[in-house]
């Protein structure tokens, strides 16, 4: 059973809590729950990213056909800085993006946007490198 969401998320702490429901709600029984829960972390990152570092609107878009789970946060910023940072023990933050590459199967930028798209699979994360452009098309 094909699920298609389009959430516009509030711009405050209540965001990444509200993605992770209006997934849950759509997807509980659709998905392992291994998987439903690897999918409310990555979307707890990327929207508590968006909101920390982004700035305007939050929306969450999320598709799910048969195994095929692919989502996508976007709020108004500027750009996305793709580094994964390595933090230290003592570091509160800074783990967020090392999270969601060792979750996701592909992940990526379109280029000079803050719009992250991923896509999980029920195999092993096979990407190296966040993607930039359109997943299937590598652009720099």
């Amino acid at each position: 059973m094909p699920v298609a969401i389009t959430l516009t998320l509030p711009r405050d702490a209540s965001a990444p809590a509200a993605a992770r429901r209006a997934v849950k709600s759509q997807c509980d029984g659709l998905l392992q729950p291994e998987q439903l829960g690897d999918l409310q972390l990555v979307l707890t990152e990327l929207v508590s990213n968006a909101l920390v570092h982004g700035r305007g609107e939050i929306v969450l878009r999320f598709d799910l056909d048969g195994g095929s789970v692919r989502g996508e946060v976007i709020d108004e910023g500027d750009g996305f800085e793709h580094e994964l940072r390595v933090s230290g023990p003592e570091e509160v933050g800074g783990r967020g993006l090392m999270l969601v590459e060792q979750l996701t199967s592909r992940w990526g930028t379109y280029v000079g946007t803050t719009h992250v798209w991923f896509e999980l699979s029920a195999g092993p994360s096979t990407s190296a490198d966040p993607e930039h452009g359109e997943p299937g098309r590598t652009s720099s």
